[in-house]
């Protein structure tokens, strides 16, 4: 936990627009990466989350739109990484929707397979 709320890290809060109540959270560069990869600087990592209990009310598109806009205003990439659990066909979907394609797999460590997603504008 220390280390999500630790200030240096790149990980945001993500809140509703009415009452200010947490949603979910984004990340981005080395914060986003899972061990057992190589990885290269050649997009922006990215990552996120949405509180499971609101999962299915359509918050996931809003979060990865609001995710990749401050990603592009902040960080202006020339490309996209996010690295997805293979077991979360959920996020999976919304990134292909976000036109995201699978660039490699790989087993993290845990021996938990993940996909290595990109995206390039």
């Amino acid at each position: 936990m220390e280390r999500l709320l630790d200030p240096r890290n790149r990980y945001h809060a993500v809140s509703d627009d009415e009452q200010g109540e947490l949603i979910g959270y984004c990340c981005f560069g080395p914060d986003a990466r899972v061990s057992g990869f190589a990885y290269d600087d050649d997009a922006l990592d990215i990552g996120a989350g949405l509180r499971p209990d609101l999962t299915g009310r359509g918050l996931g598109r809003r979060l990865a739109e609001t995710t990749l806009a401050f990603a592009a205003a902040e960080f202006s990439p020339k490309g996209y990484r996010a690295t997805v659990g293979c077991f979360n066909q959920r996020a999976l979907t919304m990134a292909r929707r976000f036109g995201f394609h699978v660039q490699a797999s790989f087993h993290s460590p845990a021996n938990l397979a993940f996909a290595v997603m990109i995206k390039t504008d």
